[in-house]
């Protein structure tokens, strides 16, 4: 897995919407040095051991080869 390099964003966009209890994610972005980047996510909200919130998402960068992963967010 490959992660995306760090860099700054000129203008981006997000669109997303529910489909079968999950959230699902669209996104492009384009970069200070005009390169522009896409890809897609589905997240799954879920209720850990403690109570606490998780977010799992498991995105794809439609711009790159092996550019897949996944993003655990939790609850504090």
């Amino acid at each position: 897995m490959q992660n995306m390099p760090a860099g700054e964003l000129k203008k981006d966009f997000l669109l997303e919407k529910i489909i079968d209890h999950q959230l699902k994610f669209s996104y492009c972005q384009l970069q200070t040095d005009g390169n522009i980047d896409n890809g897609i996510s589905s997240c799954e909200l879920s209720i850990n051991g403690k109570g606490k919130i998780m977010l799992t998402e498991r995105f794809e960068w439609g711009s790159g080869e092996d550019r897949i992963g996944t993003n655990i967010f939790r609850e504090m």
